[in-house]
């Protein structure tokens, strides 16, 4: 027996998990200092930095939910879809927000009806979810 590996492997799943959520405490970390820092100087940078944060862990749930798609249940393929849409439409709200739409909608306050569009979406999900609605994901094309 070698002496050298007596310390036990970590599993690369908990290796990874651990990985994760050591990137999502530095977010966290950074989101705080931009909001508390630099929200003073510059309001529209912090809130674009802190919406792309939230961007990246929205795509970031359904790139899980995508490549676990066989092994998940109809529930989790709702989640991860409700997190593509969550990512689509805040990040228009972020372009809106610097108005990026402007010259093409001519609305004030799209930015706005972005972000309620996402609440609303997070809403509609979390109660389909918590009354236990799925939708069928082996669909069937018809040819």
């Amino acid at each position: 027996m070698n002496s050298l590996n007596l310390v036990r492997r970590v599993p690369p799943l908990f290796e990874t998990l651990l990985q994760f959520l050591a990137f999502i405490f530095v977010a966290c970390l950074v989101s705080f200092f931009l909001i508390a820092v630099i929200q003073d100087s510059n309001i529209v940078f912090a809130h674009t930095a802190v919406e792309l944060i939230a961007i990246f862990f929205a795509l970031s749930g359904f790139m899980i939910t995508w490549f676990l798609f066989d092994r998940a249940s109809p529930k989790i393929h709702m989640i991860g879809f409700a997190f593509l849409a969550v990512a689509v439409f805040n990040l228009s709200h972020t372009l809106a927000g610097i108005d990026f739409f402007q010259h093409i909608s001519g609305e004030y306050d799209l930015a706005n009806r972005f972000r309620l569009v996402v609440r609303i979406v997070e809403a509609i999900v979390l109660l389909l979810f918590s009354l236990d609605i799925t939708f069928r994901s082996d669909f069937i094309f018809l040819s």
